[in-house]
């Protein structure tokens, strides 16, 4: 399994003020990681 770096690049980006946006942050690219890996 590869390892993706989707959290380290959330992290990277300093756009978060509050655990919500990053949890939020977090979820939507791991949503988006699944759509891409059910259609590959």
């Amino acid at each position: 399994m590869k390892k993706l770096p989707i959290i380290k690049l959330s992290f990277g980006s300093g756009a978060f003020t509050t655990p919500e946006d990053l949890q939020n942050t977090i979820e939507a690219s791991l949503d988006e990681i699944a759509e891409k890996q059910g259609k590959g």
